[in-house]
């Protein structure tokens, strides 16, 4: 029993050294990158968190000798269940990595995204944000966006 301990705090000591580790690893050409490919990293960095600890927790769970296929069956169908539920979530959050690599999608610019225009104030991976000339802010949904137009300045 004690040795099943000591492997499962070595996992634990594991997995908080690898969080540690592999986000800055990620972070050392994401200090010169525009703010767009910033948070693009740090949702990385998020998700291989997550990944990590998940594994860490599973291999625990089997040196104890608890069987992870009906957890892992059931946690898949509840997955499912739920991205299919969040699908709107995942279609905006998709649409908006492809904004945040465009080149030509930059803050700062006039922008008409179906019947708003407005200078781009903010983008992220779930909206997109205008101030029109009334200075108001109107939030776009990545998801619902069809066709920009960006409005070149005039010389």
């Amino acid at each position: 029993m004690e040795e099943k301990i000591l492997k499962a705090v070595f996992i634990l000591l594991g997995s908080l050294a690898l969080t540690q580790l592999i986000p800055r690893i990620l972070s050392l050409p994401a200090k010169n990158l525009p703010s767009r490919h910033r948070t693009i990293v740090d949702f990385a960095k998020q998700i291989i968190t997550l990944i990590i600890y998940f594994l860490g927790v599973l291999i625990i769970l089997s040196i104890f000798g608890i069987d992870m296929t009906p957890y892992l069956l059931s946690s898949s169908i509840i997955g499912f269940a739920v991205a299919f539920g969040a699908q709107n979530i995942i279609r905006d959050m998709i649409a908006g990595m492809y904004l945040l690599l465009e080149p030509s999608f930059k803050i700062g610019k006039t922008v008409r995204i179906g019947d708003y225009v407005g200078e781009l104030k903010k983008v992220t991976l779930k909206n997109v944000y205008l101030r029109n000339e009334k200075g108001d802010t109107i939030i776009i949904p990545n998801g619902e966006i069809k066709t920009i137009v960006i409005k070149e300045p005039t010389s």
